[in-house]
């Protein structure tokens, strides 16, 4: 500015926009100007109201006022002579950088991600993971639908806690109908731990999602349980109160504090469930025990056979049928055994010529078994089984055994009984020890031929045999004589002198008509015709034995009345014989 008059003029200089929004610095806000000087005053613009600069876009124009006064002499502010405008300006204000608002959008976004995730780890940890490390119940049920009323508490309860704590206890409760508290009962979880037999430690599978975020805050996805069967109350003198009637079981897992603080526990149980309508049935009366019954009473085979002096097997006798030896055994099953006092064995024995014959075994009972039969007898439960039990009866002949159960005298029945089906033993197999023709055993040489002279007549041969148990069957030698003394050892048999073929069959029968036989064929051919006389040959002469004027023996012929083998018999049917 200068000053272009002849006086020297003092100035203030005040600089001001519209809107107030900078504040404006001079190098001097008075100035003194002599006629003619010139002075510079420099306005440096600063603003008040930062928050107003543009972000992006253009700059932003902003026009501003200097105005001149004339201050007083005693001071400043009194007596303002105001001057007209002297000058005007513009402030470009430019926008801020580019970089700064894409900064700051990152920064907010950031921001905001920053503060969600650290909210959802919060809730997450407080309302996930935190409650999955508290114990909690995840089964509790009763092990039946209803009890009988009885002596004490007979509810019994299953049940598995998640995350059980050495800190903490289980406490179940039982209401009445009415909601009273009947008994209550505390389990320390580490108690519980140690009772192998009642409960089982064991691992609770998860979802996925949760075992997830186990997983993210270090935790096992796996959750430990404990579980629990057939818990009952402990006997106390309360278990009394219990009756039939409806009750209610409620189960809570608490911190471990003492009874003092029991109370204040309650308000801080990690979980609880609770159970209703849990059904004790009146007892009913106790029925009278069932009496015994015979279920069942067998022998295994309905055919025995009395042993014999021999063994089947070496007698000729296998094609007969064969049955267990004597003495017939007999098996039975009997139910409700607890009121037996003994056991009766009687048996009826019809024999072949008609006479009877009876017999009872008695066996007492001693706890639950009959004496004298513990290797065949056992019982199971409240049933008796007897098996391969022996009786007395040996002898041939049809049988009937009764088996009587007979009741202590407590109860008004005596006895039970129950008939078995008739059962029968037979003789001893009929058995063919030995058969000889002339010493010659049939067994060995079933076929024999035997030379004959018509001219001397009929030639005789010696049959022996030998059977078991000679005064018990029948000998028979077919097809003559027949019926034979079963206690000769043999008979002399003569053979037709005409030449042909006779079948001699040993018979032997038992008194039950059973049959075992031995046969043999002996062909009997006509002794060979003498050759012309020869002149007798020195040794014939010096033979001593030579009847005087008997012929001279054809080389390889045996002497009329002599059987030989053959090698080669001629062909013919032999007839059956027993093995």
């Amino acid at each position: 500015m200068n000053n272009p008059g002849n006086i020297i003029r003092v100035l203030g200089i005040r600089v001001q926009d519209k809107d107030a929004i900078f504040n404006y610095e001079l190098t001097s806000d008075r100035v003194q100007l002599v006629p003619g000087q010139n002075q510079t005053v420099v306005i440096t613009p600063k603003p008040k109201k930062w928050w107003r600069r543009t972000w992006r876009g253009q700059e932003q124009e902003i026009d501003f006022g200097v105005h001149l006064f004339e201050p007083p002499l005693e001071t400043e502010t009194a007596g303002t002579l105001h001057l007209p405008e002297a000058a005007s300006g513009k402030i470009l204000w430019q926008s801020r950088p580019a970089w700064i608002p894409r900064f700051l959008k990152f920064l907010v976004i950031f921001l905001l991600l920053a503060g969600a995730a650290w909210l959802a780890h919060w809730l997450l940890r407080e309302l996930v993971v935190k409650p999955s490390q508290e114990p909690k119940v995840l089964e509790f049920s009763t092990t039946e639908e209803s009890y009988q009323a009885g002596s004490g508490n007979p509810i019994r309860l299953d049940w598995k806690i998640s995350n059980f704590q050495s800190d903490a206890r289980a406490i179940v409760t039982y209401y009445a109908s009415d909601g009273s508290v009947l008994l209550d009962q505390s389990y320390p979880l580490q108690t519980l731990k140690d009772e192998q037999e009642t409960c089982e430690i064991g691992v609770y599978q998860p979802n996925v999602i949760l075992r997830l975020i186990r997983n993210l805050y270090l935790q096992k996805p796996e959750i430990d349980t404990i579980s629990c069967i057939g818990i009952a109350p402990q006997p106390t003198g309360e278990n009394a109160a219990f009756r039939a009637g409806e009750y209610q079981v409620k189960l809570e897992v608490l911190p471990n504090s003492q009874s003092s603080e029991a109370d204040n526990s309650r308000s801080q149980s990690f979980d609880s469930e609770r159970l209703t309508n849990i059904k004790l049935n009146p007892t009913p009366p106790v029925p009278p025990l069932p009496l015994p019954e015979i279920l069942y009473f067998y022998s295994k085979t309905p055919i025995y056979r009395q042993a014999g002096s021999t063994d089947t097997a070496t007698t000729g006798a296998g094609a007969l049928p064969q049955y267990p030896n004597t003495p017939i055994q007999m098996n039975w099953v009997v139910n409700n055994i607890r009121e037996i006092a003994a056991i009766e064995l009687n048996s009826v024995h019809i024999a072949a010529n008609g006479a009877i014959e009876n017999k009872q075994i008695r066996y007492p009972v001693q706890n639950g078994i009959p004496a004298g039969l513990a290797g065949q007898c056992r019982s199971q439960g409240t049933r008796l089984l007897c098996e391969n039990v022996p009786t007395q009866a040996a002898a041939p002949g049809k049988y009937t055994f009764t088996l009587n159960v007979v009741m202590s005298p407590e109860r008004g029945s005596n006895r039970i009984t129950k008939d078995s089906e008739s059962i029968e033993v037979r003789p001893p197999l009929p058995s063919i020890q030995a058969f000889t023709v002339n010493g010659t055993d049939v067994m060995q040489n079933p076929q024999l031929v035997q030379l004959i002279n018509p001219a001397r007549g009929p030639v005789n041969l010696n049959l022996s045999w030998e059977v078991a148990d000679r005064d018990r069957v029948k000998v028979e030698l077919l097809p003559a004589p027949g019926m034979v003394d079963s206690s000769s050892p043999g008979l002399s048999y003569a053979l037709s002198p005409t030449p042909g073929s006779t079948t001699l069959t040993l018979q032997v029968t038992n008194q039950a008509g059973e049959v075992v036989s031995r046969s043999v064929v002996i062909q009997t051919a006509a002794f060979p015709s003498p050759p012309a006389p020869a002149p007798v040959p020195p040794a014939a002469q010096s033979n001593p034995n030579a009847a005087p004027g008997s012929p001279p023996s054809a080389p390889g012929s045996a002497a009329p009345g002599t059987s030989i083998e053959l090698d080669q018999p001629p062909p013919y049917e032999l007839p059956p014989r027993a093995n």
